[in-house]
This record gives structure tokens, C-alpha cells and sequence, in this order.
């Protein structure tokens, strides 16, 4: 009897579980906010660029099974049900300024403990800026053109297509990048690598990390500052003349006019400064 119910539980569950069904829904008109803070525990957070004029935000509950864990799944069945019941339970706290244009969301799950996470998807129309922060789940933005802050904990960092003034904080995950603008950001035990489209003149393009190599590309046609630097590993620059001066008492290596600065350090790893 009891294997009966759990395979017809798993034939009512199964979509959930493969297609990660959305189970709260908000919306916002952009012409209210032009920054948006929002913040999750245990999960995942993706952040893509819509035409539309709204500000769309869904809210679901577990992380969902890949097909090839599925011989693993039935067992977690009563917790998910669980969870899906307590959906309600979720707890979305709103704070809406409309005169500074800013709204801020932070998720939690309130009293109910069998709700052990929640992932978050958001679009925006292009011109909005973003501020994400999570732990124990990635983050992905993609498209944003006015730049963003996030952070993460143990989970990686996924930035396609993005621009504008980024800043990203990463603990426990890899920094993947491909932005065009200036960039800071740090990652601790996670490597970073990428492409970065600074502006020519007067750019920036600073990162640090702790135990991982940090690898980034830049055009050709950028000037800056040139500082590259590790404890445990080697600092190589391909594809540039660089050129060594002396700026006000400092020994410093530039690329182009020298005008922007290009920041990359490491503890224990290898650093690499390429031509795009």
C-alpha cells in the first residue's frame, strides 16, 4: 500500500521536481523603482532582462532533481510536499521607496523550518539596477545594462552580457565574467576568469582572490595602470607592450596611455592580465 501511494505521489510530483514549477509571483512598475535590492537564503538567484515594462519577481521553494538523480528522489518526496504546503508560510518582506526609486525584498522563511530555501527569478527592464545577495545557492545575471552589485555564498557567479559600473563579492565559487565597463570584486577559494570591455581611458578593472588563479582579458586598446600580483603562483602579461615608468616615486608597469587601472591579486594562485 504504502509503495502504491509514494509512485503515485512521485507521478504528481515529478514536474515539480524536474521543472521547478513557479509558486509566488510579484510585480512592480519600473517607472516607481530604478534599484532593486533583493535578498534569499539557500538558494539561487537569476537575473535576465525583459522588454517589458514591469519589474517581475517569482519565488520558488527546494532546488529541484535532475533527471539523473531521480533514483534518489522518491525519498524526498514528503519533504518536498511539505514544503509545497508551506508555501504560504514563506516569508517576503517589501520595503518600498518610491521617492529614492529604490525597492528592496528580503526572503526568508519565516517560521516555518521545513522550508530549508528559496530561489528567486527576476527580470527587469534593461535601464534597472541591481543588488543580489544569497548563500548556498549561485547567482546569474544576464543583459543588465546599468550595472549591479551581488554576492554569494558557496556558490558560483555567472555575469554574461552585462554593463555598467559591477561590483561582485563570491565565497566558495567560481567568478565567471563577460562585462563591459568598470568592475571591482573579490572571490575567496573560487578561480575568476573572463572578459572585461573597460572603457579606454580612465577605466578600472579590480580584482582580488585568495586561494584560485584569476585570468582576465581586456581590449587592446585600453590604458591603465598595471598591477598584478601574487604570493603562490606566477603574473604574466600577454599581448601588450608594457612599459615601465616612474609616477610619483612609484616604479609602475602601464599598457596604452596609462590613464585606467587594472587591479588583479591573488594569495595562492596564478595571475594572468591578456589582449581581448
Amino acid at each position: 500500500m504504502f509503495k502504491t501511494k509514494a509512485l503515485a505521489m512521485t507521478a504528481i510530483l515529478v514536474p515539480f521536481l524536474l521543472f521547478a514549477a513557479d509558486l509566488k509571483t510579484s510585480t512592480y512598475s519600473s517607472d516607481d523603482f530604478k534599484r532593486v535590492e533583493l535578498e534569499t537564503f539557500n538558494g539561487s538567484i537569476s537575473a535576465t532582462v525583459t522588454d517589458d515594462e514591469d519589474i517581475t519577481i517569482k519565488y520558488s521553494i527546494g532546488t529541484g532533481v535532475l533527471p539523473e538523480e531521480m533514483d534518489n528522489a522518491l525519498g524526498a518526496l514528503t519533504k518536498l510536499a511539505s514544503e509545497l504546503g508551506g508555501i504560504d508560510d514563506l516569508n517576503v518582506e517589501v520595503q518600498k521607496d518610491k521617492e529614492a526609486g529604490i525597492l528592496k525584498i528580503k526572503v526568508d522563511q519565516d517560521e516555518n523550518e521545513s522550508i530549508t530555501g528559496c530561489n528567486v527569478e527576476i527580470s527587469v527592464p534593461e535601464d534597472i539596477y541591481l543588488k543580489l545577495s544569497t548563500d548556498n545557492g549561485w547567482i546569474t545575471v544576464d543583459g543588465l545594462k546599468k550595472g549591479f552589485d551581488i554576492s554569494s555564498i558557496n556558490g558560483y557567479l555567472d555575469i554574461k552580457n552585462t554593463s555598467g559600473n559591477a561590483r561582485f563579492e563570491a565565497t566558495n565559487g567560481y567568478v565567471k565574467i563577460d562585462h563591459k565597463g568598470n568592475i571591482t570584486g573579490n572571490a575567496t577559494n573560487g578561480y575568476v576568469s573572463g572578459k572585461v570591455v573597460m572603457a579606454d581611458h580612465n577605466g578600472a578593472c579590480k580584482i582580488s582572490s585568495v586561494n584560485n588563479n584569476i585570468d582576465i582579458e581586456v581590449p587592446s586598446t585600453v590604458g591603465a595602470r598595471v598591477s598584478l600580483s601574487t604570493v603562490h603562483g606566477t603574473t604574466a602579461i600577454s599581448g601588450f607592450d608594457v612599459e615601465t615608468k616612474e609616477i610619483d616615486g612609484d616604479i609602475v608597469r602601464t599598457i596604452g596611455d596609462g590613464s585606467g587601472t587594472i587591479d588583479l591579486s591573488t594569495v595562492n594562485g596564478d595571475v594572468e592580465l591578456r589582449e581581448l
